[in-house]
């Protein structure tokens, strides 16, 4: 009978940040996504956006969609499309969203054009303008939580580590010794009693 052969990535070395990252949320995802908020916020539900995108979590599904819908308002009314309209930057938003979270769009953009009344060029080019911003936001957070998850888990494995022995010079004064740790400590044979 033949051995199994064991599989998987043996180059790996350390934990995995991108499983954890997509797996329940634990004291060191709060710890990572503190410290991205606290050096870069751009105004995106980036948690959000990634817990419903990357992790599957369906809680924040309803927040996450009315604040694709209030973008895609914004986005349109900021000139995304010459004649801006609550019920195209509604759809659109819908569409993105639907698009970010589960990777394919709801329905097709010609039938949903033709249904507003709009030409179909004009609402793909909104829904995709609208969702390359919502991804680019996405993946620059992705980035910066892998970056953060490793800074917390290199501080963790620093406070986890044995501080050494301090090394103290039992000899002279004038041999001091520059490996230890600077202190001089007189042998109890060199007190006076």
């Amino acid at each position: 009978m033949a051995d199994k052969q064991e599989v998987g990535c043996y180059d790996l070395r350390g934990p995995d940040f991108e499983t954890l990252l997509v797996g329940p949320i634990t004291a060191a995802i709060i710890d990572a996504d503190r410290l991205v908020r606290k050096e870069w916020a751009n105004g995106f539900p980036n948690w959000a956006m990634y817990r419903c995108a990357y992790a599957g979590d369906s809680h924040l599904l309803g927040e996450l969609r009315d604040w694709c819908i209030a973008l895609a308002i914004a986005y349109g009314e900021s000139g995304a499309i010459r004649k801006p309209s609550d019920d195209v930057a509604v759809a659109v938003g819908r569409d993105a969203w639907h698009a970010l979270v589960w990777g394919r769009w709801g329905a097709p953009g010609d039938e949903i054009a033709d249904a507003l009344g709009i030409a179909p060029k004009t609402y793909r080019k909104f829904r995709v303008g609208l969702l390359r911003r919502l991804q680019a936001s996405l993946s620059e957070y992705w980035v910066r939580m892998q970056i953060a998850m490793r800074q917390g888990s290199l501080v963790s494995r620093r406070a986890d580590a044995e501080t050494p022995a301090p090394r103290f010079n039992y000899a002279s004064p004038d041999s001091f010794d520059f490996a230890g740790n600077g202190c001089y400590v007189t042998p109890p044979r060199f007190l006076r009693e």
